[in-house]
Parts: C-alpha cells; structure tokens; sequence
C-alpha cells in the first residue's frame, strides 16, 4: 500500500522536479517535507506532492539497463552513446598569453567564469536525470506534478486523459498533447494508475459535526470566489477556516478530512492548487455530495 500510495507517486514527483532543476542549473536538492505538503497553508506553495508527515525524500534511482537490471555492457542496456565527460573550456579558450605562460613555467591563472562554469557542470552531473537521460534530459512542459493530476483523476473519475486536459486548459491554455507530450504521457499514467491502484480503495465517510460547521463555511467561500484569484489565496482561506474550527493543534485533522470526504482518501494535494485547477464550482458539488452522508448510514 505504502508502496503505491506513497513511493511511486513522489518518485515521479521527483523526477519532475530534478528535471526543472536541471534545466535551471541548479542541480538536484528538493526542499519540500510532507509538513509543507500538507499541512502548510501560510507559506509559498511547494510542489504538490502527497507525502505522509515526516516521511524522508526519495530521488528516482537512474534507469537499470537491460533484462538483467543495471547491466548497461554493450548489447545489454538502454544507453547507447553516453557523451564524454569534459570541463568546459576557459573563457575564450587558451590564448597565446596562456601557452606562452605554460612554456615558460608559468601558471595558468583560469579565465573570469569557468569556475562558475565547473560548478554548474558539476551541479548538473550531480542530478540524476543527467544520468537517466544519458545527458540529454528533455525540457520540462509545464510545473504540473504527477500527484495532482492523480488526485485530479480521483475527484472526476477520469475514464481518459481528454478529460483532464479539459482542465488542464484552465492553468495551460496553450497546451496540448501534441505540444505538450510528456504532460499528455503523465496524464495517461495517471488515469491508468488510478483505475488500478487508487480507485479500489477508495472509501467516503459522512461528516461529523464540526466537519459540516467547516465544509459549509469553505463552501460559502468557494461560492463568492472572485475570478482571478491565485492558488495561494485560496491556501490561505483553507488555512484559516481550519484554525477557525480545529485550531492550530488539530489543523492537520482539517486536511485529512477535506481528502476523505471530497476524495475518498487519507491523503491528498495541497487544496489551493487543486481546488484552482480543479474549479469551485466543482469542488462545490463535491462538498454537496460529502454533506447529504447521513452519519448513520
């Protein structure tokens, strides 16, 4: 369970994040926790993510090479050209004051900038994508992590990836999946992966008492949503509705339920994100739905 609920979803969150950090030069280093993840609500959002509380980060091993795992020998692995490993030149390359210096015993003194050249190659050899790709890692399309767009499958009961990208539209209107292939291969996963992992145990509970006084407050605030609002607003407001009604001690108690009742699960994404790509009007119906649970049922 843990397995297909926690490690492979954020092993591909992980990768996605690598893969931006690549490409911005800053090698690997995530920095969000599962607190952050979930509970969080006054700080900048990190990436989506569903990681339990407390649990440590995990980066995506490189791809094992042929049948037997790991073996990359000739004939045996995925990688077949592997590009040299080569300090980046100086600056302008080695001119005739610089040979002169080296005939004549002299030391080299590196030009202005390949030292930060060398950390940035270092950085970027350190991120495992490098190595995943065979150092070519591909552009990232969009900041869009595998566990939202899982949890996305999870609220619409996705059948096919055209319904996702009928809200995806809403945060990426110029893509599509024939611009955007990756995103569109991520959202095939993620509705295969929800038919066969997710959607089996998922079980919705009625509200108790207090779960009612909150849900019918957040859905009061979903209903006056001004157009335009951030994700980061709406944190916020969720934030505060459940200092409200658990108080800071308990306020992971007010996550934990909006998952359970909106979603049918224990744990879930960052709710202003979700809720911004998903829709209010949306996560209005599925707060009707979550309301009408008799207790006694």
């Amino acid at each position: 369970k843990k397995l297909y609920f926690d490690v492979i979803p954020q092993q591909v969150d992980d990768y996605l994040t690598h893969l931006e950090k690549y490409h911005q030069g800053s090698g690997s280093g995530l920095q969000v926790s599962g607190k952050e993840a979930h509970a969080g609500g006054a700080s900048p959002a990190p990436p989506l993510t569903s990681i339990p509380e407390g649990e440590p980060q995990k980066t995506l091993p490189p791809q094992a090479g042929g049948a037997g795992g790991g073996n990359l020998a000739a004939g045996a692995g995925v990688v077949n050209h592997v590009p040299p490993l080569t300090s980046p030149p100086l600056a302008g390359g080695i001119g005739e004051e610089a040979k002169a210096g080296g005939a004549e015993g002299g030391s080299r003194t590196p030009a202005s900038g390949s030292k930060a050249a060398m950390e940035s190659l270092t950085s970027r050899l350190d991120n495992p994508v490098w190595h995943i790709h065979a150092g070519r890692p591909p552009a990232p399309e969009s900041s869009i992590r595998f566990s939202l767009l899982l949890n996305l499958v999870s609220a619409c009961n996705a059948e096919d990836t055209s319904v996702l990208w009928g809200f995806l539209k809403r945060e990426l209107p110029d893509a599509t999946p024939q611009n955007s292939p990756m995103l569109d291969q991520l959202c095939g996963y993620a509705v295969r992966y929800y038919h066969d992992f997710v959607k089996p145990t998922k079980q919705f509970r009625p509200p108790t008492e207090m779960e009612r006084r909150a849900m019918s407050e957040l859905r009061a605030y979903l209903a006056s949503l001004a157009a335009g609002v951030v994700p980061e607003d709406i944190q916020t407001r969720i934030y505060e509705i459940g200092m409200a009604h658990y108080g800071k001690e308990n306020l992971r108690d007010w996550f934990k339920a909006n998952y359970e009742l909106l979603l049918g699960q224990s744990q879930g994404p960052r709710m202003g994100s979700f809720i911004h790509l998903f829709g209010a009007k949306e996560t209005i119906a599925l707060i009707d739905v979550a309301l009408k649970r008799d207790m006694a049922a």
